[in-house]
């Protein structure tokens, strides 16, 4: 049996380093918008992806619900640029569309 305090430090540890999310579906998404966006605008939704990550995303970011569909919501980007994401469970998200406001599904606009 090993050391209470020992077991007790290894796992407050891996709490802090533990990411609170973890991105499980819409890699390619992610990777055909990657294909033709700026470097600018990949590395502004990247900052955002590393904040749902960490989970700072809520307090970091503008973030719109999708009344719609309860599990999804909007993070304001940038001016011209959205990300919507979908909470896959308690510790899971997706990426469901990057682009602008105006062709996002579940806006009104795009659909």
């Amino acid at each position: 049996m090993g050391n209470l305090m020992d077991d007790f430090e290894n796992d407050s540890a891996a709490r802090v380093t533990r990411p609170h999310f973890q991105l499980n579906t819409g890699a390619d998404v992610l990777a055909k918008w990657a294909d033709t966006a700026t470097q600018s605008y990949k590395n502004a939704i990247y900052r955002s992806l590393f904040s749902m990550l960490e989970g700072s995303l809520f307090r970091t970011h503008n973030v719109v619900d999708n009344h719609r569909v309860p599990n999804e919501f909007f993070v304001i980007v940038r001016e011209d640029l959205v990300l919507k994401l979908r909470l896959n469970g308690f510790d899971s998200f997706g990426v469901v569309y990057i682009g602008p406001w105006d062709d996002a599904p579940g806006t009104g606009f795009g659909d």
